[in-house]
């Protein structure tokens, strides 16, 4: 019989090896049970989505409204930490980015992970650690959580019993576990945690947070234009190809905002949407700024912060848009009537707290509960929406936010 060393990775085993250790270190002799008697707390959201991240912004906030005296740390990936600096409700940000090897990947990457849990999370001896995610084994959150030595780990997830169904030993690096609701936000899903762990819940709202000189820098990277004073921001691109609608109709639609109501289209992205971007300023050369890969992601906040609607793909400043106060409409691939726990879900993931209007897809044979793209991941269901439904909710938006010309 051949040893499997990847079985010295096991919730089972890590947990057996290293609770009488945290025992022997007296980091287990003491219990809270209200996020409010708690001193010091750590929170864990360790992927690399922007959005994401945005959404978890209102948990930090009503988090420090029931902590006011506690110390709390936020452990996340550092692609995003420019999206927490400045913010009011954390006293510390520690960035970690997953790591798995090659060879021996699994094991190599759990004592990865002890090693930097004994330099940067056994000295703080936290009282409680706070993971909000459902699915924790892809982003080593459970791990994390358990590995922090604090007494109390609690954990959001899909079902009661098990951390996630295909994940039930992930369950033993907690010892609170709430469910939550299928047909939840995302943003409610967060905050689920917090009555759980004692705490109450008054306002839901995301929210970002830019310096007076970051919000002067945007007149800079993106001078105002007299004579088109409104500015929306368009995002033509997307890292998920599944999510991209052709530029090809971004570009109607851009000319028809700056033909008809005289806008200022300002178009975002990372490098990474050039392309996209670029095929919409040549179709449409009037009236449009291309900022596509130009501006850091902090810039990106400071010139959303100045426009009055977003209109674009399902992507991260689509969420900064929403978080800054943007009113938006969004190009969704998934179909009408879908299901509403899918990650492409608007009633899931769709923007929070701010009017929204959401352009999406009829369903299709093959496509009912959600988006099935072809092998290479292309975009499908979100080509069913047309020129004319974006238009039509743009219409929409200008009338009820009184941008019309």
């Amino acid at each position: 019989m051949r040893f499997d060393l990847n079985s010295l990775t096991s919730p089972v085993l890590v947990v057996r090896c290293f609770e009488p250790v945290f025992r022997l270190m007296g980091m287990r002799t003491h219990s809270v049970e209200r996020v409010s008697n708690a001193r010091r707390i750590l929170v864990i959201r360790n992927d690399d989505k922007i959005g994401d991240l945005i959404l978890f912004t209102p948990f930090l906030r009503e988090l420090r409204r029931n902590a006011k005296d506690a110390e709390i740390t936020v452990l996340i990936h550092p692609a995003i930490e420019p999206l927490l600096r400045h913010c009011p409700y954390v006293d510390h940000v520690l960035t970690y980015a997953r790591w798995t090897p090659r060879a021996f990947g699994q094991v190599r990457r759990m004592f990865h992970e002890i090693a930097w849990a004994r330099k940067f999370l056994w000295p703080k001896r936290f009282d409680i650690a706070l993971v909000t995610r459902s699915h924790h084994r892809v982003y080593r959150e459970g791990a994390l959580a358990f590995l922090s030595g604090a007494p109390v780990r609690a954990a959001v997830c899909s079902d009661q019993t098990t951390v996630g169904k295909d994940e039930p030993d992930e369950a033993l690096f907690y010892n609170r576990v709430t469910p939550s609701q299928p047909d939840d936000h995302e943003v409610q899903r967060n905050l689920s945690l917090l009555p759980f762990a004692g705490g109450a819940v008054c306002e839901t709202k995301p929210e970002l947070w830019l310096t007076d000189e970051e919000r002067s820098e945007a007149e800079l990277v993106a001078p105002a234009d007299p004579e088109r004073p409104t500015r929306v921001a368009m995002m033509a691109g997307s890292s998920v190809p599944g999510r991209r609608w052709p530029a090809e109709r971004f570009a109607r639609v851009a000319a028809w905002m700056t033909g008809e109501y005289g806008w200022q289209v300002v178009l975002i992205g990372s490098s990474a949407d050039a392309g996209a971007a670029k095929r919409v300023e040549e179709a449409c050369p009037n009236g449009v700024v291309n900022l596509t890969g130009r501006t850091s992601l902090r810039q990106t906040m400071a010139v959303l912060a100045e426009c009055r609607l977003y209109v674009g793909n399902d992507t991260g400043p689509m969420h900064m848009a929403a978080a800054l106060g943007v009113p938006v409409v969004e190009i969704s691939c998934h179909p009408e009537g879908g299901d509403l726990f899918n990650e492409r879900s608007p009633a899931r993931f769709g923007p929070f707290g701010v009017p929204a209007w959401v352009a999406r897809p009829p369903a299709t044979d093959g496509c009912r509960d959600f988006c099935h793209p072809g092998e290479e991941g292309e975009a499908h269901c979100i080509l069913g929406v047309t020129v004319e439904d974006v238009i039509g909710l743009v219409r929409e938006a200008a009338t009820a936010l009184s941008l019309a010309m």
